[in-house]
């Protein structure tokens, strides 16, 4: 079964794998090359849908994709086969987000918003979480929608008087996560971290007896809160308890981290000189 093809056009002599799994190959004409990892795989693209802003998983066939020019579409990673679909204006695409309860897509730009529905192809204007920072999926008709201004629970699905939900801060919030083991909503604001149970009761979140100012917000099956912050690498929160934090002195690459990825109990981790996998088991 052929599955992946390297340094295609080159005459390949010989191959070796050294004990840290890089893979060497020698070549009739080109000399050596080094591949780090044979995992990773490189999609071309046009130049057109380059800088991308927002890219979402949708199933292990497609990826949601939004660029700075405007440009939404869908794109299979076995075929290379992308799908577009028109925006009216070309204002750089803030958030996408698949909500797997409607086979929805949330598509937020600078100047408007929209659901694209993937099952008829529609895309209808919804203009309640324009420019947003994030979306977090709350259940199949509830978002938490982040923005420069506020932090608010909205109802994308309900008639237009009733998709204004509750507020639940009125201040710059940067991410936004909801846990689905425990029915709490998290929300990164400009000034901490703020956990909300179900009657959204808050509890601000802190470190050292100081606020959390968190970049992004991650769950890994144990249930553990992973947080990326501005300035104290990796924290790990269970019960609202920080009980572990990662920085250079243990292991980091960096202190200033971004985004976070959990895959199972294993937590990537995105800093400004690299990835890293995080085995929190």
């Amino acid at each position: 079964q052929f599955k992946r093809h390297y340094l295609k056009g080159e005459y390949v002599t010989c191959v070796e794998v050294d004990r840290d799994k890089n893979y060497w190959v020698t070549t009739l004409r080109n000399g050596l090359y080094v591949i780090p990892n044979i995992y990773l795989k490189n999609y071309d693209i046009p130049d057109a849908l380059k800088n991308i802003t927002s890219i979402d998983k949708v199933d292990d066939q497609y990826i949601f994709f939004g660029t700075a020019s405007g440009k939404v579409g869908m794109y299979n990673i076995y075929t290379g086969v992308r799908k577009m679909i028109d925006l009216p204006t070309s204002f750089k695409v803030t958030t996408v987000k698949f909500n797997v309860y409607k086979n929805t897509v949330f598509i937020s730009q600078g100047d408007g918003s929209y659901i694209y529905y993937l099952d008829t192809n529609e895309l209808v204007f919804c203009p309640i979480f324009i420019n947003a920072k994030n979306i977090a999926i709350r259940d199949e008709n509830n978002i938490i929608y982040t923005s420069s201004f506020k932090a608010t629970i909205v109802h994308p699905f309900s008639n237009k008087e009733e998709q204004i939900g509750k507020v639940l801060g009125n201040r710059r919030s940067y991410t936004s996560y909801f846990s689905e083991q425990t029915n709490t909503s998290y929300v990164a604001y400009v000034d901490g971290l703020v956990a909300y149970d179900e009657q959204f009761k808050e509890e601000e979140i802190t470190f050292k007896e100081q606020s959390i100012f968190a970049i992004d917000i991650e769950e890994t099956k144990d249930g553990t809160i992973w947080i990326s912050t501005f300035k104290d690498g990796i924290i790990g929160m269970r019960d609202h308890k920080v009980y572990a934090n990662f920085t250079v002195k243990n292991g980091l690459l960096s202190n200033q981290t971004s985004k976070l990825k959990s895959d199972g109990n294993n937590l990537w981790i995105v800093t400004d000189k690299g990835i890293q996998l995080l085995d929190t088991g």
